[in-house]
């Protein structure tokens, strides 16, 4: 089940019916796309990893290159630095996802003129770049969990909070890739989001750096701000009305 086969062959009928063939993740038109999600996971996750461990090494060894001999960078505690490797990771990872986000909600529909938000069609058919994004995000939840407990040291009562995100954004994925239909575009679409956690590790930077007395410091608090209400709370609020309304 779970879209393996079409419903019709398990004799499971809807008072709507869902085209599964169609709509669904894994259906017989797609027989390696498990395999193909399950692969672009782990080779994500060790991706993330390795990205760290080379801003490790880089920093590490040309930091004074990079910010200079007197620079605070070079008085922060090895933790600190384990957590500024980390953020410039999640940058990364906020980029590549928030492109493939944008692309998926906006630029993935037949019609160009369509997007998710305003065509059934486009909003109940998953595409690649969307699902292949689910699985890169699911990987970088995992990568930081690892990173928060093994490499920076938190305790597990110190990050609760990445962890408990973490978890259910995993579960949301794999969640998303079991129902289908709407659930995998709406699933990507609420990446956008994490625009306002890139402009918050701008902030998390300046802090560390002790520059807020910075003109810059004022303008990333601005930034995240704004991007914290459009991205978290505007939109998430046109995601979840978008919701409502398929399920009408």
């Amino acid at each position: 089940m779970f879209g393996l086969v079409p419903f019709s062959a398990l004799e499971i009928k809807w008072s709507d019916p869902i085209p599964w063939e169609e709509a669904g993740v894994f259906t017989a038109a797609k027989p390696n796309m498990m395999h193909d999600l399950v692969a672009c996971f782990f080779i994500c996750t060790f991706g993330f990893l390795v990205l760290f461990k080379t801003c490790e090494w880089l920093l590490e060894n040309f930091g004074t290159l990079v910010f200079g001999p007197h620079s605070e960078f070079h008085k922060m505690s090895k933790k600190v630095k384990k957590e500024y490797y980390s953020r410039i990771v999640s940058d990364l990872h906020a980029v590549l996802g928030i492109s493939m986000s944008i692309y998926s909600t906006y630029y993935s529909c037949e019609n160009p003129k369509d997007n998710i938000f305003t065509s059934f069609e486009c909003a109940t058919t998953p595409n690649l770049v969307g699902l292949y994004c689910i699985a890169f995000s699911s990987a970088y939840c995992v990568y930081d969990i690892y990173v928060c407990l093994v490499e920076i040291e938190f305790t597990a009562f110190e990050c609760r909070d990445y962890i408990f995100h973490h978890v259910m954004g995993c579960i949301g994925g794999v969640t998303s890739f079991t129902f289908g239909y709407f659930c995998p575009i709406l699933s990507v679409a609420i990446l956008i989001s994490e625009t306002s956690n890139f402009c918050m590790n701008i902030r998390w930077r300046l802090l560390k750096h002790k520059m807020t007395e910075h003109w810059s410091f004022v303008a990333a608090s601005m930034a995240f701000m704004i991007t914290f209400f459009c991205s978290r709370v505007f939109f998430m609020l046109m995601v979840v009305l978008r919701c409502i309304e398929l399920n009408q």
